[in-house]
């Protein structure tokens, strides 16, 4: 289903009649006038009553897959090779390059340091389905990196990791950009607190780390 949001990319702009493209800038890139044709501060896509603007999307690892193709229940309800969450919270990190100062003169001077510092986590809520199964399946992530019962692991991160991608969404929920983390492997999966009293959806956390990030717009 996400597969193709590439290919797609320049259908979802074109056949949007509500948001047309922008006109081509002039030379002296003069900003046209906002009208009611464009986003405004006022009808932003984050205004929507709905929490979870962002598709997650990632296949499974490799050293995951058999294990969850082993259960029957699994393989019935869910496409094992492309999953989806809907998530919402801290899903884009923090991006920079760090400075260097060097003295000179009397005076100091700002480099660049051509560095990036590692990435932090990423921290995803997301909406536990009725059959618990979305779960299930970052536990068994965790599992295979540390057993619970035996206490064994994976040790290669090719067995354990995987790309995942992160779709911001418009008011449409159509997607507007991709946002590609490498080697990424879950870390963290956040409790569950639930009470008949309470009348909302199931919801929980995790968390995941990666090498790379890229960015593409849509």
């Amino acid at each position: 289903r996400w597969k193709n949001y590439h290919s797609m990319a320049g259908l979802f702009l074109n056949n949007d009649m509500k948001h047309p493209n922008p006109p081509n800038l002039d030379p002296d890139c003069v900003v046209p006038t906002a009208n009611s044709g464009y986003y405004t501060d006022d009808q932003s896509v984050i205004n929507t009553s709905r929490k979870d603007h962002f598709i997650l999307v990632f296949d499974l690892p490799c050293g995951l897959k058999e294990d969850i193709a082993r259960n029957d229940r699994l393989c019935r309800n869910n496409n094992l090779e492309r999953l989806e969450y809907n998530v919402w919270g801290t899903v884009i990190p923090d991006i920079s390059i760090t400075n260097t100062e060097i003295p000179f003169g009397g005076q100091s001077f700002e480099f660049s340091s051509y560095g990036r510092p590692a990435y932090g986590a990423i921290n995803c809520n997301f909406t536990v389905d009725n059959r618990y199964d979305n779960y299930y399946i970052l536990w068994k992530w965790l599992n295979l990196q540390n057993d619970s019962k035996t206490g064994y692991h994976n040790g290669h991160i090719k067995d354990y990791s995987t790309t995942i991608s992160i779709f911001p969404l418009d008011e449409n929920k159509k997607p507007v950009a991709e946002f590609l983390y490498s080697d990424a492997f879950v870390t963290s999966l956040g409790n569950i607190t639930k009470s008949t009293r309470d009348a909302g959806e199931t919801e929980s956390t995790f968390s995941f780390h990666f090498s790379q990030l890229e960015m593409r717009p849509i």
